[in-house]
């Protein structure tokens, strides 16, 4: 088998040999200059592709980099070009500082809004002891001079028809006070807030301030809504 291939080969050397003498000289040349142009434009081709890698590479960095991306990072080791690397080395730094300020607004960010949930805690809690103390104290109070001005309304004699009238007058005038103060109360800390929640609060407070200024509305709470804090 090893000398049918040797013979074969032989052969064949020989007539590619044979062929190769009888072109002619220029028809020779022509074909050395082909196959060394065809074989230069190969070599230049795969030189330049190994050129332009780590460009293409930096390229598909920056579109990343123009989607949001900005964890990817040039890899140096694959870069030879001096110029380059300091293009990619800048690329680098430049990443590094945009991701610290990112975190660090991340930081603030989360700081703030941890600062205004302390805020708001603080003016919901100053709310409702003021809340508080307005209907034990104050609202109370006026109860009690609006039963004693009932009392004396009560007391005064029917011929008395000034006095009864000017304590008519103290009693209407006592009412709505009262009235105001219960108001004032509900817009600090409204009661239905910690009784029935917020979607009753929020219906209970748009009905008593649009229906006395002739704005009818409707209240849509949705069925998944549930308590909250």
């Amino acid at each position: 088998g090893n000398a049918a291939v040797i013979i074969v080969g032989a052969i064949g050397g020989t007539y590619i040999t044979k062929r190769l003498l009888e072109v002619s000289a220029i028809g020779l040349a022509l074909f050395f200059a082909s196959a060394g142009i065809a074989l230069s434009l190969i070599i230049n081709y795969y030189l330049l592709r190994g050129a332009l890698r780590p460009i293409d590479a930096l390229q598909r960095m920056v579109e990343r980099i123009d989607r949001g991306d900005t964890t990817v990072r040039a890899s140096l080791d694959e870069i030879d070009d001096p110029q380059l690397q300091g293009f990619a080395q800048s690329l680098n730094r430049m990443l590094a500082r945009l991701a610290a300020h990112t975190r660090m607004i991340e930081t603030n960010r989360a700081q703030l809004k941890q600062l205004s949930g302390r805020l708001l805690g603080a003016q919901e809690d100053e709310r409702k002891r003021i809340a508080r103390e307005l209907h034990d104290d104050t609202s109370g109070s006026l109860a009690r001079v609006l039963l004693n001005v009932e009392l004396c309304e009560e007391l005064v004699p029917a011929e008395a028809q000034e006095l009864h009238a000017k304590i008519c007058e103290t009693r209407s005038l006592c009412e709505q006070t009262l009235d105001g103060l219960h108001k004032i109360i509900f817009d600090l800390r409204p009661s239905l807030l910690d009784d029935l929640g917020l979607a009753a609060a929020i219906h209970w407070y748009a009905q008593n301030s649009l229906t006395p200024a002739g704005v009818q509305g409707k209240f849509l709470v949705p069925s998944h809504f549930e308590r909250l804090a």
